[in-house]
């Protein structure tokens, strides 16, 4: 049975997103390192901008533990969000928002082993659509459910003549990339966020798809969007895989402009893009790496075997 994903963030909830947990109005205007706009009640799909410009976080284990215990029982027992302030108050322990990263999935953790967590998880977009957003779509939550039913279709979606979006951002030595760089050779690009756990589960994915494909050459790329810059992904990565070893490049997109021009702002999105920089098909959502293979083989015709249907 495949094991549960722990998402990332509480989509529609407020909790775990790459600016932080719940600050209340005082805590945001004291807070001069959080994102400048971000609502009270922070989610993936409210926050204008999740640009996290404070630092990794400085927590212990047990620190990141009792907090994420606390705030568990506490949403369980109340049905409601704790705010920082709250957290504070209850555990002593004062929460940045470079502290998300390791508690959003550690708060989920505990709520996943409770009966009555499972059933709040399950009622939230990010574990219904195996995604989460890295930028603000629609602003009402009817219309916010239409742009990820409408971006989830997508996922399959084949093209004739789709040139790869343009692209700019750095790498994690720092030195400046881009979409052109990517011609010459096939690539999967994956768009990935920091704040979602689906995109975090993905990345031994994107090193088993690296390994496997290495002979025909393929370059898989992830690209982490609206999640900091160069120093919080180098930070972030090893953290959270800490088996990564540069088996395929990390690049950090400079804005969240790649998401309206592939028409997903959802993570994990996979574009499958030819020698000739021609995206030929976009996954949008959590995929096993049978799946993203298969798909590859397909759609750039590779001899890599595909492997049966289960």
């Amino acid at each position: 049975m495949k094991k549960m994903l722990i998402t990332f963030a509480l989509v529609a909830a407020g909790l775990g997103t790459a600016t932080g947990l719940i600050y209340s109005s005082k805590a945001r205007s004291e807070n001069t390192s959080q994102a400048a706009g971000a609502p009270a009640a922070l989610d993936c799909e409210q926050a204008d901008s999740c640009d996290r410009q404070g630092s990794p976080t400085r927590l212990t284990k047990d620190q990141v533990a009792k907090v994420a215990e606390w705030s568990a029982q506490h949403i369980l027992s109340t049905g409601e969000l704790p705010s920082v302030e709250a957290i504070a108050s209850a555990t002593g322990i004062s929460i940045s928002e470079g502290d998300v990263p390791a508690l959003g999935p550690a708060v989920m953790a505990v709520l996943s082993k409770d009966p009555r967590g499972q059933q709040f998880l399950e009622g939230h977009r990010c574990m219904r659509f195996q995604a989460c957003s890295f930028t603000r779509i629609i602003s009402s939550d009817d219309e916010i459910e239409a742009a990820w039913v409408r971006e989830k279709a997508e996922d399959g979606r084949t093209y004739q003549d789709f040139p790869m979006p343009s692209l700019k951002g750095r790498d994690l030595s720092g030195n400046p990339v881009q979409a052109d760089d990517l011609n010459g050779r096939p690539t999967v690009v994956a768009l990935l966020s920091l704040h979602c756990n689906h995109s975090i589960e993905s990345l031994p994915i994107l090193t088993e798809l690296a390994e496997r494909f290495r002979a025909e050459r393929v370059r898989v790329v992830g690209v982490f969007v609206n999640s900091g810059g160069t120093e919080e992904v180098n930070y972030w990565v090893p953290q959270l895989y800490p088996d990564y070893d540069s088996q395929y490049e990390v690049w950090v997109a400079d804005d969240t402009s790649i998401g309206d021009a592939a028409n997903s702002h959802l993570t994990p999105t996979y574009l499958i893009v030819d020698a000739q920089g021609q995206v030929q098909k976009k996954l949008v959502g959590f995929k096993s790496e049978d799946d993203v293979r298969n798909e590859l083989v397909a759609a750039l015709h590779l001899g890599g075997s595909r492997v049966p249907a289960r």
